[in-house]
Order: structure tokens, then sequence, then C-alpha cells
């Protein structure tokens, strides 16, 4: 058998096995999923209108906005008892650069930049989160 004959051989298989429909809608299920993603990050918020939230015991220690333009500062939060947090601010991101937890779970997160992502430190209470500048939508009928 020449190589053209298998060749022709594995077209056709694949002619009986790929429709000329599936392509069409090979291509829809593609389009969906770009749309998708690009949805999912326009709601994350990449802009500017974002700021972190650096909590303890569920009270605000200090809130941040994330510019393009700033310049990356270290925060120390001292949770009492010799425990401590060091939180590094840069120019879009926050992460926990070094904390003496046992677990060291927050440190291992790494970089948050978008809308919606946290960094939790359990052992000492330490909460990180990225929020836009309206934090809350107000209460409605439904809601409510």
């Amino acid at each position: 058998m020449s190589f053209k004959m298998k060749v022709n051989s594995v077209v056709k298989q694949a002619q009986a096995i790929f429709k000329p429909w599936d392509a069409l809608v090979y291509g829809m299920v593609i389009v969906i999923m770009v749309v998708g993603f690009a949805n999912v990050r326009i709601l994350m918020g990449n802009g500017r209108e974002r700021l972190a939230i650096i909590e303890m015991d569920g009270e605000i220690i200090d809130t941040i906005y994330l510019e393009q333009n700033k310049i990356a500062q270290e925060i120390r939060i001292d949770a009492g008892d010799g425990k401590y947090n060091v939180i590094l601010v840069g120019y879009d991101y926050i992460e926990i650069l070094e904390s003496n937890c046992p677990d060291q779970v927050c440190v291992g997160w790494g970089r948050i930049r978008y809308t919606g992502q946290t960094i939790v430190c359990l052992p000492f209470r330490i909460v990180v989160r990225i929020v836009g500048r309206t934090e809350q939508a107000p209460v409605d009928d439904i809601t409510w």
C-alpha cells in the first residue's frame, strides 16, 4: 500500500467522523469561550478602581488604593505576642512577603491583583482582599 493510499484512507476516516457542520459548532463554542473569558476579565476590575483592604480580627487596619504609578512599600502588621506579617504593596498588586505563622500558606499564596482575590492568614486572623471602590451594591427590595 503506497503512502498516497494511506493518506487517502486516513482522510476518508476523518471525513466519516468529522462532519461539515461540526466545524461551525466548534467555532461557536470557541467564540463563546473567548467572550466568557473576556467578560470575567472585565468583571474582575482590571482598571484603576481597585483598593486593598487589610483586616485583623474583622477590623480594618489599612485601606490602600492600587494604582499603576505607585512606588512599592512594605507594611508590617503586628498581631501581638511577637506575631507579625510583612505585606508588600506594589504598583498594582499586594502580597504577604513574610510571616512567622507556622503553616506559611499566606506567604506561599503569592501576589493578588484582581477584584475579589483574597489572602488569609488564619493563625493571626489577618485578611487581605481586593475590592472595587464601591464594595457593596445598595440594598434593594428584592435583597432586603
